[in-house]
């Protein structure tokens, strides 16, 4: 089998995949993410979107709220979407803010979630939290609409507040953009700007690996191994020619010049990831019919990888292929190819990706330091070392400050939204 589809199962096989069984996302699992370790992180993603709404005009200071889109003919005003909403933490984080500026009434949030256990946790962390604010949600059961969908609605129906998880991003399509939606309520009934945030998601989406043999371009596989009973019952192997995913996958007549062709030598391979891809050109074309903005974060630069691939099992890191003799029992992921992922934003019409920017100076330019400061002044001293702790952790180079990345892509028309700026707009002054 190929690589992606060996990682795919591996990850998300309904009975045995590593998502699928258990709550991997905290101190407890196999690692531990950024909104995880700080609840700072989310904040100023909070803060961001804020931001976001003011600049494309959406959020009006006087009333302090979403304004509503002249074409909407529903109570919703903004759409938020997560991918792989972990535990909930981010979201959660997001929320205090967007609630500091009363932005909760019209607000619609996603999310794509394939592991049932897991959106069980999201729905308990996130409804037990809206009701400190007097948001009470319902689960909203139709049981004549067959679809995916799973929805928490506001009792209290002068408030509109929608909690909706999906466990594809296609399910969230069809429900909302489907030919039937369009015929029957109007194209433009729901339309609202969208705010889309992935935080280590497409490091957890399928590649296909690609290695060259000198003459040829290969796919490197998965396999039953032929070893003696009791050791790695899978091994990789290349295929001796050229596979069709090499043709429609890689296109090594256009992925690489003639100058690199030349260069390359035999056993160099490379990670391409094509669910990524059309998932961010949908996403693009997405925000360019309803503005909006695509927030990724991530581990990666903006080239393609080789060897990148990554296993975690039991809190410790996999060397070599042994990772392959325990499917379903460890995380797998791979550097994002933060390029690429541009690109396929690029062929959408009036979108413009910026450039990507490590995490520290993200976090830092948004202000974490001024809110850890404030949040050390009203606390004590054990407390105090722990929050500085997660700072650097979530900012230091040598910790997530530079290997994780920052990437906004939105409309062109929008313009720069803080910190993002284009390099090649910078005046230096002497």
């Amino acid at each position: 089998m190929t690589f992606s589809s060996y990682m795919e199962k591996s990850l998300l096989h309904e009975e045995h995949g590593y998502y699928m069984k258990k709550d991997v996302f905290n101190a407890k699992g196999d690692f531990i993410t950024s909104p995880e370790i700080s609840q700072m992180f989310g904040e100023i993603l909070g803060v961001w979107i804020v931001m976001f709404l003011e600049k494309i005009g959406m959020y009006d200071e006087k009333t302090r709220s979403i304004r509503k889109h002249e074409q909407s003919t529903t109570g919703k005003r903004l759409s938020l979407i997560e991918f792989g909403p972990g535990r909930g933490t981010l979201m959660s984080d997001v929320l205090r803010v967007l609630q500091q500026f009363n932005l909760l009434n019209g607000l619609e949030i996603n999310f794509i979630e394939f592991s049932p256990f897991m959106r069980k946790l999201q729905q308990d962390n996130l409804t037990k939290l809206l009701r400190k604010w007097d948001y009470w949600m319902k689960f909203e059961h139709n049981p004549t609409k067959k679809n995916k969908m799973e929805k928490f609605t506001c009792e209290d129906e002068s408030k509109f507040l929608s909690l909706r998880w999906f466990p594809m991003y296609e399910h969230f399509l069809h429900e909302d953009f489907g030919e039937f939606v369009k015929t029957q309520l109007g194209a433009d009934q729901n339309k609202a700007p969208i705010i889309v945030i992935a935080h280590e998601f497409f490091d957890a989406l399928p590649v296909n690996i690609f290695e060259y043999n000198g003459v040829n371009w290969c796919e490197k596989l998965v396999n039953i191994s032929h070893k003696p009973l009791g050791q790695n019952p899978f091994e990789f192997f290349v295929t001796q020619t050229e596979t069709e995913n090499v043709r429609k996958i890689l296109k090594p007549e256009e992925t690489f010049s003639s100058e690199v062709r030349k260069s390359l030598k035999p056993g160099f391979n490379i990670e391409i990831s094509p669910k990524s891809l059309v998932l961010v050109n949908s996403l693009s074309e997405l925000i360019a019919k309803n503005d909006g903005a695509l927030l990724f974060i991530d581990y990666g630069e903006a080239h393609g990888f080789s060897n990148s691939v990554r296993a975690i099992r039991n809190h410790k890191f996999i060397e070599g292929d042994t990772y392959l003799a325990f499917p379903g029992e460890c995380d797998l992921s791979a550097y994002v190819n933060f390029a690429a992922l541009e690109a396929a934003a690029r062929k959408v019409p009036g979108i413009k990706p910026w450039p990507i920017i490590p995490q520290g100076l993200f976090l830092e330019s948004m202000g974490m330091n001024t809110r850890l400061e404030y949040l050390i002044s009203r606390t004590d001293s054990a407390t105090t070392k722990r929050l500085e702790s997660e700072y650097l952790r979530l900012v230091s180079p040598d910790e997530m400050g530079q290997i994780y990345k920052f990437q906004y892509i939105g409309l062109e028309k929008n313009g720069e939204i803080f910190p993002f700026i284009d390099e090649s707009a910078q005046t230096i002054h002497y």
